[in-house]
């Protein structure tokens, strides 16, 4: 059990909903993700894997059938999963391009560098996707940038949100941050305390 993970629920107020099969990973799998993968994990999402894994932060505990709002769903971390992700939005902004979407767009270059080196780390309710941008790793903080893709946006744009990964968790999953220079449709829903994380089944991440 991680102490910080541990002391994040309580000092925060999240009430952890078992109703689903907790879908952990352990050391070992986290390991051998990153020597087939290159990927280094940042120690703290290693942590995150190991006490909570896979689930959602909510504002109420999900019931069987239930797809309420979340604000941040954590995935397991998989390699094809997000490469089959990063290529849907690699596909739409060739298309974007091809069509003339980005003509004069400042970011156009970044964008196209930013998904050819993504991994994809979480979700939410809104279908918007945050990746870790793998070029981005310093051995300062061990950590990457970590940015806010939409993909219905038209052009395609992407949102810098930050580095840490705990702080992230702070900032999306329970709404302590408002992110003031997101678009107004992209703002975060505030909770009110207790936030809940539900584990989601072992099958949905896979």
């Amino acid at each position: 059990m991680s102490n910080t993970w541990e002391n994040f629920l309580v000092e925060n107020r999240v009430t952890v909903n078992t109703a689903a099969c907790q879908d952990t990973s352990s050391s070992s799998e986290l390991d051998e993700f990153e020597l087939t993968t290159g990927i280094t994990l940042p120690q703290d999402y290693r942590d995150f894997r190991r006490f909570l894994g896979t689930g959602e932060f909510m504002e109420k505990p999900c019931e069987e059938g239930d797809f309420g709002h979340c604000n941040l769903r954590i995935e397991k971390p998989n390699k094809v999963y997000s490469d089959q992700i990063i290529l849907i939005l690699s596909q739409d902004l060739d298309y974007q391009i091809e069509i003339g979407e980005f003509r004069d767009h400042p970011e156009e270059s970044f964008v196209v560098s930013l998904l050819k080196s993504s991994f994809l780390l979480a979700g939410n309710s809104k279908g918007h996707f945050f990746v870790w941008h793998l070029n981005s790793w310093t051995e300062a903080d061990e950590s990457y940038d970590i940015y806010l893709i939409p993909p219905n946006d038209s052009p395609l744009n992407c949102y810098l949100v930050g580095r840490s990964f705990s702080e992230f968790i702070k900032d999306f999953g329970i709404g302590k941050k408002r992110y003031s220079k997101l678009p107004k449709r992209l703002k975060l829903r505030t909770y009110k305390s207790p936030v809940f994380f539900t584990y989601l089944p072992i099958s949905a991440s896979e």
